[in-house]
């Protein structure tokens, strides 16, 4: 996913700092030391999907029942520069949220990060992509995909389909009304409570499922894998680590 952003320039978002929307300046500072707030609110009515692009700072999403706005508490750590970029607008029916830090290459004494706490309608289909901090989002009933290169990862409460390819840090996924793909390739896995099927295809780390009420296929490098309620396993493939299942009424293990 990819964001064009011009700085000072906000399409559709009112702001609490005169500071503007989008803020991108140069800097050679190595020192973070300048602590902001803003807030970004968007009008959401006429829209159907949210698609947020993120580099460094943990993530809070919630979708809220009758909710017309999106709303977005931001707390920065930036240069004296302030060599940032953070901007909420609206193309057609999307919405699109975008936060980078300019600087991040070098030596820090203190490292640059934005932190997010975003409220949405929680009929609008969510689409996020982060490359470093902690995520968690919950309550969306539409569809849910997520591009997570490092950190836990933590979502609940989704009414649509649910999509994740997480490179680091451990993985939960629960209270899921549709189907779950999965690609994970490092850290520990939670599924629980998923009423369609779910694929997963894991490279290292424990996988532990609890009352998955459709089909679960597995393909695993490394890790435990315990699956405790199911239609069915097809374990594709099992590199490593103990297989231990319970509560199944069709198991098959084509690796074995």
């Amino acid at each position: 996913m990819k964001f064009k952003l011009i700085a000072g320039v906000c399409v559709g978002c009112a702001l609490m700092l005169s500071s503007g929307c989008v803020i991108s300046v140069g800097s050679d500072f190595n020192t973070a030391d300048v602590k902001l707030d803003e807030r970004l609110e968007l009008d959401a009515e006429e829209l159907t999907s949210f698609a947020v692009d993120t580099s460094v700072g943990d993530i809070d999403i919630v979708g809220v029942e009758g909710q017309k706005q999106i709303v977005v508490l931001a707390k920065i750590r930036t240069t004296q520069a302030r060599d940032y970029e953070l901007g909420l607008e609206k193309r057609g029916t999307t919405a699109f949220l975008a936060s980078h830090h300019s600087s991040q290459n070098g030596s820090w004494t203190a490292h640059p990060y934005i932190d997010l706490k975003v409220t949405m309608p929680a009929d609008m289909a969510l689409q996020v992509e982060q490359r470093s901090g902690d995520m968690t989002i919950k309550d969306i009933n539409q569809s849910l995909k997520v591009k997570d290169r490092s950190g836990d990862l933590h979502i609940r409460n989704i009414g649509g389909m649910v999509d994740i390819e997480d490179r680091s840090g451990d993985l939960s996924i629960i209270d899921i009304s549709d189907s779950a793909t999965i690609r994970d390739r490092s850290g520990d896995l939670l599924v629980r409570n998923i009423e369609g099927n779910v694929v997963i295809t894991d490279t290292s780390g424990d996988i532990e499922i609890f009352n998955a009420q459709g089909d679960v296929e597995i393909k695993d490098t490394s890790g435990d894998i315990d699956v405790h309620g199911a239609q069915s396993i097809n374990v594709i493939e099992d590199g490593s680590g103990d297989l231990d299942y319970s509560n199944i009424e069709s198991f098959i293990h084509q690796s074995r």
